[in-house]
């Protein structure tokens, strides 16, 4: 699958996600920026750069840089508030808060299987990203979903 398949593919889930959680949504035209989607919740705005990709040797390996015909840039924790992640795999949806760009220089590896040497300290588990649970660590109650 095309690269930018998928990175629609990510942002389709995204704006899925975040318009089930009553957030206004708008988006980007074109693609030289460091944010995909603006939402907007209770006259609030965020930031968000959407990814999507299978995991590796156990991991989703997000890199802070991006790149394209004739660019190429990192992105900075000051011009985003979140990456979202979609699994292609599992379909299951992360956010990362942009904080975790002043940690680690040009990526980090979200862990879907724990390490086969055991290592836990620095890890950054993939459950402990789940889009639903980040949205009601920084928003409170998130609202329940009509089935």
């Amino acid at each position: 699958m095309h690269t930018k398949t998928k990175g629609d593919i990510g942002l389709l889930a995204a704006s899925l996600f975040f318009a089930k959680h009553d957030f206004a949504i708008f988006k980007e035209i074109g693609d030289l920026s460091s944010i995909d989607l603006v939402l907007e919740k209770e006259s609030k705005l965020y930031r968000v750069q959407c990814k999507a990709f299978s995991p590796k040797n156990g991991a989703l390996s997000l890199s802070f840089w991006k790149s394209g015909p004739g660019y190429r840039l990192k992105y900075n924790p000051n011009d985003l508030d979140y990456f979202s992640v979609l699994d292609l795999n599992s379909d299951k949806l992360y956010l990362v808060r942009s904080s975790l760009l002043n940690k680690y220089d040009s990526g980090v590896n979200l862990r879907i299987d724990k390490p086969k040497n055991g290592q836990i300290k620095d890890v950054q588990f993939a459950d402990n990203f789940l889009a639903e649970k980040v949205l009601q660590e920084d928003f409170g109650t998130v609202t329940q979903l009509v089935e």
